[in-house]
Order: C-alpha cells, then sequence, then structure tokens
C-alpha cells in the first residue's frame, strides 16, 4: 500500500463514496486491490465523516496522503471559485461584431 499515490488514494476513496451514495460496487483489481486497507485505514480517523462526504467535508492530505484533513469548502465550491476566477464571459448577442467575408 506504500506505492500509492495521493492520486490513487483519492481514486479509491471516490469509489467508496460512490458505493455509498448508491452507485457500484467498488470492487476490482489494479489499485483497487487495496481498497478494504484504504476503507480501514481512512475511517479510523478522527476527522473522518463518513464516505458520502469525501470531497465535501474531508480529503486527503497533499503531503502525507493516508491522512484525512478537513476542509474549508467542498471541491465544487473551489472549482466554482476557479472558474469564475478564470473564465471570460462570452459576448452578449448583439454586440458582436461580424467578419468581413474574403
Amino acid at each position: 500500500m506504500d506505492q500509492l499515490t495521493r492520486r490513487n488514494i483519492r481514486y479509491i476513496c471516490f469509489r467508496l463514496k460512490a458505493e455509498e451514495c448508491g452507485g457500484e460496487k467498488a470492487a476490482g483489481d489494479g489499485i483497487l486491490v487495496h481498497l478494504d486497507e484504504v476503507r480501514e485505514h481512512m475511517s479510523d480517523q478522527s476527522d473522518f465523516g463518513g464516505w458520502d462526504k469525501f470531497g465535501v467535508t474531508w480529503d486527503v492530505d497533499e503531503k502525507a496522503h493516508f491522512v484525512v484533513v478537513r476542509l474549508k469548502r467542498s471541491l465544487e465550491s473551489e472549482w466554482i471559485a476557479v472558474i469564475k476566477e478564470n473564465a471570460i464571459d462570452f459576448p452578449k448577442p448583439g454586440n458582436v461584431k461580424k467578419r468581413n467575408k474574403r
């Protein structure tokens, strides 16, 4: 299990969340052979809030990948903030300049 990256652990956690929320049972080969170990290790920690709360109230630590950390805001809220910071507005209909035909 020591060879798992943060990305691997988060993938397993998202699979466990999906299972908890009524999705397909998390099972398989590859990194999913560590499913039960990750399930037990994460759920034993004090900041663990349930699999359905993964990405909402808790996540996997950036540096210590097997440590549960509490989130200040959900992953979805963070993503929306990134979009608002970086996205540009489309011009409103009627304000679009027509290009000259060549």
